[in-house]
């Protein structure tokens, strides 16, 4: 791991802390099968959430992984059974 990287991600995050747990779940995330969301040759997943800290594609939050947006429903029928 790179200690300038590091320094770089704590700024984009905010605080040792935050950075810590964003890590920390991230590297979970992979380590269960979830794919990369960067084209790194790091093999190490906390050097891949590091990479991924630094390109913006993850942040901390609800969900580490960001999720598609839910699909739309359509409206209800209007009651009455009149259609304006």
């Amino acid at each position: 791991m790179d200690a300038k990287k590091l320094r770089e991600a704590k700024k984009k995050i905010g605080n040792t802390f935050e950075l810590t747990v964003l890590l920390q779940k991230r590297c979970q995330e992979l380590v269960r099968g979830a794919p990369k969301l960067v084209q790194a040759d790091a093999k190490s997943p906390i050097d891949v959430a590091l990479e991924e800290i630094l390109e913006g594609k993850i942040w901390l939050g609800e969900r580490v992984t960001p999720l598609p947006p839910p699909p739309a429903e359509p409206a209800p029928a209007p009651a009455g059974g009149k259609v304006a």
